[in-house]
Order: C-alpha cells, then sequence, then structure tokens
C-alpha cells in the first residue's frame, strides 16, 4: 500500500507543477490556442475557479471586490488545499498500517 500513497503524492507534486505553470502563463504573453497551454488550464481550471469564487466570498464578506485587487489569491487557496489533501491522505494511510 506504500507504492499506492508514493504514487497518489507523485501525482499530486506534477499536479502542482502544473499549477505553478499555470501562475507563470499568467504573468507572460501565451498563445491560448497552443495544445500544451490548452492542458494546462484545462487541468487547472476546475480548482482554480472554485478558489476564486470562495475568495471572492471572502472578499464580499469585507465588502471588498475581487477585480479591485491586482493579485489572484486563488492560487495559494489551491495550494493550500492540496498541501491539506497530502496531509490528509498520508495520515489515512500511516493508520492503516
Amino acid at each position: 500500500m506504500a507504492d499506492a500513497g508514493a504514487i497518489v503524492v507523485n501525482a499530486v507534486r506534477l499536479y502542482e507543477f502544473v499549477l505553478i505553470v499555470r501562475v507563470f502563463l499568467s504573468w507572460v504573453p501565451h498563445a491560448p490556442g497552443h495544445p500544451v497551454i490548452r492542458f494546462v488550464c484545462a487541468a487547472t481550471d476546475p480548482l482554480l475557479n472554485v478558489c476564486r469564487e470562495l475568495v471572492a466570498s471572502v472578499f464580499r464578506l469585507f465588502g471588498a471586490d475581487t477585480r479591485s485587487s491586482p493579485v489572484d489569491f486563488s492560487p495559494v487557496l489551491a495550494f493550500l488545499f492540496i498541501e491539506f489533501v497530502v496531509v490528509r491522505i498520508a495520515a489515512l494511510l500511516v493508520s492503516r498500517f
């Protein structure tokens, strides 16, 4: 079962790398129709869209608008969520053995 845990952790780390690529793509001009960029966006958009909605909800609680912020906090929230999931999976795998 330790091999399954290693596979899950490696898959999550690969997803984190794709997420980092997505963050860098937001800073540089790129061709949105390129297959690699389409893949990166398709892989990261589901999580980032949920995180953007959560960040927007928090901003609304304080009477602010996310469009007024020059910084997109959704990748930070996404990385925190990913780390939380990895820790929970590791704890689950360790408790089983």
